[in-house]
């Protein structure tokens, strides 16, 4: 009678021999004892079999072990080209927006760029409407006198007018000054041989004074004289050298010549006031006075005393 473990084991033992024959060397497994069916086992056969299978796996694994790292030391080889890029897939579907970010803050003013180029002018407009007239500006202050001008030529002889005085004056070399007229009983006498003709003042002791005005403070420069315009011939001024006396010394005669002009007088030379004997002063005078530029004749060659016949 079989005995169903013996046969189970013994099964088990040809199948584990047959797994290590297939991966053991070509060397074999020997089973020492065979048993035949229907006869006992003895316990020291099965045992002596056991220990050839247990000898034969311990000899495989060692095997197998060796392999193992044998395998393992062996280098890797190089790496193969990489394959072609796969065809891109479609783009799925957009994602809902999100929600809006809060603004944020405000950046730094950036620098200022560079001036662009000047465009080209553009047409001129229309004229507009002439505008209200300024009020007009205070006067500006009064030029230099010109330069007197040459004498001009002689005028044609005019025709003969009424007789006139016979009178003449004389100075004291009995050198004529010219011919005596009275006017508003004051003695008057018109010089020809200076220049253009004028009239003067004068007495027995010399030629008397009147007014002579200024634009400086200092009774210097331009002169000028206040006379009725359009004067046929002009009355000239001698200013003497004493105050309210007549026929003191004066030589140098202020005479118009020009048109009548306005003018901020800021002195004044004046035989009519003063302390009677005492030389004439510049005096301050602030007035602006209708007056003509006077110029200059040099008296100086008529000697007193005057005398008239």
């Amino acid at each position: 009678m079989r005995n169903p473990k013996l046969t189970a084991l013994v099964t088990v033992l040809a199948m584990t021999v047959a797994r290590v024959s297939l991966g053991a060397p070509p060397a074999t497994v020997t089973i020492p004892n065979t048993f035949v069916a229907g006869t006992p086992a003895k316990a020291a056969d099965v045992n002596a079999n056991f220990s050839a299978v247990v000898t034969a796996i311990n000899s495989t694994a060692q095997t197998v072990s060796t392999l193992q790292t044998a395998v393992q030391n062996i280098p890797a080889g190089p790496q193969g080209a990489q394959g072609p890029a796969g065809a891109q897939g479609s783009q799925g579907p957009a994602g809902p927006a999100g929600a809006k970010g809060a603004t944020g803050a405000a950046g730094p003013t950036g620098p200022a760029g560079s001036p662009g180029p000047i465009g080209a002018t553009g047409p001129q407009g229309a004229t507009g409407p002439q505008g209200a007239a300024g009020a007009a500006g205070a006067a500006g202050p009064q030029g230099p006198a010109g330069a007197t001008g040459p004498q001009g030529p002689a005028g044609a002889t005019g025709p003969q007018g009424p007789a006139g005085s016979s009178v003449s004056v004389y100075d004291a070399n009995s050198t004529v000054i010219g011919q005596w007229f009275p006017s508003n009983g004051v003695d008057t006498v018109l010089i020809t041989s200076l220049g253009p003709p004028f009239y003067v003042t004068l007495n027995s002791t010399g030629f008397t004074s009147g007014n002579v005005f200024f634009a400086t403070t200092d009774c210097s420069g331009t002169a000028y004289l206040e006379e009725p315009a359009n004067q046929m011939i002009p009355v000239g001024q001698v200013m003497g050298t004493s105050a309210l006396s007549y026929g003191t010394g004066g030589t140098t005669a202020y005479v118009p010549s020009g048109a009548p002009q306005s003018v901020n007088v800021n002195s004044t030379l004046s035989g009519f006031s003063g302390t009677s004997g005492q030389p004439v002063t510049c005096q301050l005078e602030s007035a602006t006075l209708t007056v003509i530029q006077a110029r200059t004749v040099d008296l100086s060659g008529f000697v007193a005393p005057f005398t008239a016949h």
